[in-house]
C-alpha cells in the first residue's frame, strides 16, 4: 500500500500554451461553440483571485469544475504563480 507522504509520478512537463480546459458556450446565433482556454489562462485566473482574496502561500482554496463531470479540487495558493 503507497504512503499517504509519497511522491506523486514524474509527468512530462506542459507548456503554458496548450490547451487545458475547453469551455462549451453558444454564439450569437445559438450554435454551439468551444473555447479553449491554455494552462496559462488557467494560472492567471487562479493568480488573480489569490491576488483579489488576499491569500497566503499556505492558504488553501476549494475550486469545483462543472460540466458533465464534476470535480473538485484543493489548490494551495502558494503553488499558483503569476
Amino acid at each position: 500500500m503507497a504512503s499517504a507522504t509519497a511522491e506523486p509520478p514524474d509527468e512530462p512537463p506542459v507548456a503554458e500554451t496548450e490547451v487545458a480546459q475547453v469551455i462549451y458556450t453558444s454564439d450569437s446565433s445559438g450554435r454551439p461553440r468551444g473555447a479553449m482556454l491554455s494552462h496559462r489562462n488557467l494560472m492567471a485566473a487562479s493568480a488573480s483571485s489569490a491576488l483579489e482574496l488576499g491569500l497566503s502561500r499556505n492558504d488553501v482554496t476549494i475550486k469545483e469544475y462543472g460540466g458533465g463531470l464534476r470535480r473538485i479540487e484543493a489548490v494551495r495558493a502558494g503553488d499558483v504563480k503569476a
